[in-house]
């Protein structure tokens, strides 16, 4: 898997998928959004509303 440039030490990946539009489809990007605030060192949290491909390169 391809990380994001400069996220190479991060041993979990958790990817938020949603819609911002559609409040009912919003839950993976509030999870992410949450989780963001316990600021978790080997995690990397990713948050789109775009195919995850975008972001993992697979």
């Amino acid at each position: 898997m391809k990380l994001l440039e400069g996220e190479e030490g991060k041993r979990i990946v958790i990817l938020g998928i949603g819609s911002s539009i559609r409040s009912d489809d919003a839950v993976g990007l509030e999870v992410v959004r949450c989780l963001k605030k316990k600021r978790m060192k080997k995690v990397l949290l990713i948050a789109t509303d775009a195919n995850p491909e975008s972001f993992t390169g697979l």
